[in-house]
């Protein structure tokens, strides 16, 4: 299934193979920069910002359609290139949620039957409340990820950004969203207190 995804913004897989007991992705060789290491440099403007999340957008919507969830989208898991372009990598902890439709080699390539479900798995300042409850997720997931994904490029920081894992799961569990977004310690980012929409369909 994951070979199968086939798409400009998404990294080329070419095959999942297994030394002993590790399993892992041989994924396409991306060259530029990830957006995590562009984000250091400082937010993005508006325009690539929308740009560059409408790419991902369109990535996350192609694997939707085929059933996978990523649920590890996160800035060091997208690549610009040198011309520009986003990919999506790193669909190591991604699961299938049309199981009725895949194959026994689908099966063996998609991490949810590697890593199992009912377990915490994901980077706790991307995951979505049912992620970090151990539950089973669908494409939803990717969508919370993506909007605290953009909310960081255009804000320059993290939506949910505290010091230790625990805390940030515990502030996506209870802290209202508006409430990390006009944090009074912390500014609100442009396309929020200019009252600028941005809405990209995910999937």
């Amino acid at each position: 299934m994951l070979a199968s995804l086939n798409h400009p913004h998404v990294a080329t897989l070419h095959s999942f193979d297994q030394a002993g007991e590790e399993r892992f992705l041989v994924m396409e060789l991306v060259e530029g920069q990830s957006l995590a290491q562009r984000l250091r440099e400082g937010p993005l403007s508006i325009a690539e910002a929308v740009r560059l999340a409408g790419e991902v957008a369109e990535a996350l919507r192609a694997a939707h359609e085929r059933g996978i969830v990523h649920r590890d989208l996160k800035p060091a898991n997208v690549m610009v290139t040198p011309t520009g372009v986003a990919k999506l990598l790193d669909f190591g902890i991604a699961t299938l949620r049309r199981p009725d439709t895949a194959t026994a080699d689908d099966a063996a390539t998609v991490a949810g039957r590697i890593t199992g479900t009912h377990q915490i798995i994901g980077t706790p300042a991307y995951m979505s409340p049912e992620q970090i409850r151990g539950k089973d997720v669908d494409a939803r997931a990717d969508i919370w990820a993506f909007g605290c994904l953009l909310f960081e490029m255009v804000a320059g920081r993290r939506l949910f950004n505290y010091e230790t894992s625990a805390g940030t799961m515990a502030a996506v569990l209870e802290r209202e969203v508006a409430a990390c977004v006009h944090s009074p310690k912390r500014s609100a980012p442009r396309v929020f207190s200019h009252g600028s929409t941005v809405s990209i369909r995910a999937s």
